[in-house]
């Protein structure tokens, strides 16, 4: 999975996108890395909430296999123990202002970009919330992204893509009782090619040391340059 993901917008901004909320006190996150606390919004509640990203189903032994977790296939979600539960009654969205997906260079190296609504405007990740209780009456609640079939002009990063919502498809995610392919085929629209931009950043997101704004600076070309070339997938994102 690409690992790494944006949430600068302010209050105003995630408000026109998922309503009124209370949100909470926070600064713009540039960087937002697996096993970090990153911002939710529940089914039935108004009042968003931190976890930690990174899946930890209740009946687990032990936290330890978090970051292993960190997304999940929409194609097999109903059908696994740890996840088809969590449809029917633990649903939530992450919202994001962007994300980064690295691409393979001729060289063998990685280049990363950013990608985010070309109208700039907030989005919400598809996503599942747990909460498992510790030997000493500990609880930790941890979320996971769900993810799809990139559409073929994402392919040049990656064969897989966060399910991504705008605010319609997003408040229907947090409504109702969900549980089958037809209910949750809805949600795996993909974005089309005009609705993002992209463009190439430093290697400075590699770190997660770094979160600030200039994670985000642009780098190099891509934006919506039709004459880009198409280079290999890399197959460890968003798997």
């Amino acid at each position: 999975m690409c690992g790494r993901f944006v949430l600068a917008a302010d209050n105003d901004a995630l408000d026109a996108e998922f309503g009124l909320r209370r949100w909470p006190a926070r600064t713009p996150r540039y960087n937002i890395a697996p096993t970090q606390q990153v911002l939710i919004i529940k089914m039935g509640s108004d009042n968003p909430e931190w976890v930690r990203w990174g899946l930890v189903p209740r009946w687990a032994q032990d936290p330890s296999g978090a970051a292993r977790m960190i997304n999940a296939r929409s194609e097999t979600v109903l059908e696994k123990p740890a996840f088809r539960d969590l449809v029917r009654r633990n649903r939530c969205l992450v919202p994001a202002s962007g994300y980064y997906e690295w691409q393979a260079t001729p060289g063998g190296g990685k280049q990363p970009f950013h990608l985010r609504r070309a109208d700039l405007f907030p989005f919400g990740f598809a996503a599942l919330w747990d909460s498992w209780e510790g030997p000493g009456g500990e609880l930790l609640e941890t979320c996971t992204i769900l993810t799809m079939d990139a559409p073929e002009w994402m392919r040049s990063w990656h064969h897989r893509c966060p399910v991504m919502l705008r605010a319609g498809l997003a408040g229907s995610w947090l409504e109702g009782e969900g549980g089958n392919g037809e209910w949750l085929s809805r949600f795996l629209n993909p974005w089309k090619y005009e609705e993002f931009e992209f463009y190439q950043v430093s290697n400075r997101v590699n770190s997660v040391a770094h979160d600030d704004v200039e994670c985000t600076a642009q780098a190099g070309l891509l934006g919506r340059n039709e004459s880009a070339s198409v280079r290999p997938v890399q197959r460890d994102l968003f798997s």
